[in-house]
């Protein structure tokens, strides 16, 4: 009986033993901002070019989409360097693990739409069907 005891105890030490030595699933320390812009006869030739953090300018072009990998926390999606137009800077919030979609377009009458879009999972679909500008 002393013997079964021993050889439980240590199959449980060297199972336990196997387990400290894996890894533990690493949790994602950023997050992912996607500016996306449908494809439009609106504005068709123009480049829309957004800046993130007010850092370098990035043109998004019709039908594509930009994939940026930030850190955590507030961002500000804005299009600084545009002739004529201001700032319309726009706060982002992004966890680790993450994904938010910013919608990026412009229509005759409205203008541009530049803001996070109002139906995530709907971005997202949207988003999966346009190239990659990055």
């Amino acid at each position: 009986m002393r013997s079964y005891f021993l050889t439980v105890a240590a199959f449980l030490c060297f199972a336990a033993s196997v387990n400290a030595g894996q890894p533990a699933k690493e949790e994602s320390k950023t997050g992912t901002i996607i500016v996306y812009r449908p494809f439009s006869t609106n504005g068709f030739f123009a480049g829309f070019s957004f800046n993130i953090d007010h850092g370098s300018a990035m043109k998004v072009s019709n039908g594509c989409y930009y994939l940026l990998t930030v850190s955590p926390g507030d961002h500000v999606i804005s299009h600084d360097h545009i002739f004529l137009a201001g700032q319309d800077p726009q706060k982002v919030q992004v966890a680790a693990g993450q994904t938010v979609y910013f919608l990026y377009t412009f229509y005759p009458i409205m203008g541009q739409i530049f803001e996070v879009a109002s139906d995530q999972a709907q971005a997202k679909e949207t988003a999966s069907k346009l190239k990659a500008q990055n």
